[in-house]
């Protein structure tokens, strides 16, 4: 417990000299805006997506830690595995509902004219437990024929 309470220290002061610095370079006549200082393993946007992309590890590993990029999608079809140009975006948002603290995470997958799969995915904060999964919009590639993984040969 004491290594714990002195790394937190050092992070603490680590985030006071950068402040300080920034300050020094300004030229000091402008008020800066206060300081976010995020202390801890995770920050809440990333215990969320950590929380939601662990309910499903495979599905969700092609989609970025937060923002869009490219991806290729996999597609099973029949025995045959593919991949598929899209893009992916993962993006975080905290509504006020329920009478509790939640994180709404949706992992968007896009590909050809238009189309996407959605996942939103209710994360309770600061639990970091998943409360509702949703998919929207058209069948997910990599879902399509999914039913192919589970079939053992006898």
């Amino acid at each position: 417990m004491k290594f714990l309470g002195v790394a937190l220290a050092v992070q603490v002061a680590v985030g006071l000299g950068i402040a300080a610095a920034v300050g020094a370079f300004s030229g000091g006549s402008h008020p800066h805006p206060r300081l976010s200082l995020r202390v801890g393993p995770l920050s809440r946007e990333q215990a969320a997506i950590a929380t939601a992309r662990a309910s499903d590890p495979r599905l969700f590993e092609i989609f970025p830690r937060s923002g869009t990029r490219r991806c290729f999608i996999p597609v099973i079809e029949g025995l045959r595995e593919s991949k598929l140009a899209g893009m992916c975006r993962t993006r975080v948002w905290y509504p006020n509902t329920h009478g509790h603290e939640e994180a709404r995470v949706v992992f968007r997958e896009s590909w050809g004219n238009g189309r996407f799969s959605s996942w939103t995915i209710w994360v309770q904060l600061p639990a970091t437990k998943v409360l509702v999964t949703r998919l929207h919009g058209a069948p997910a590639p990599q879902l399509r024929y999914a039913a192919t993984d589970s079939v053992g040969l006898a």
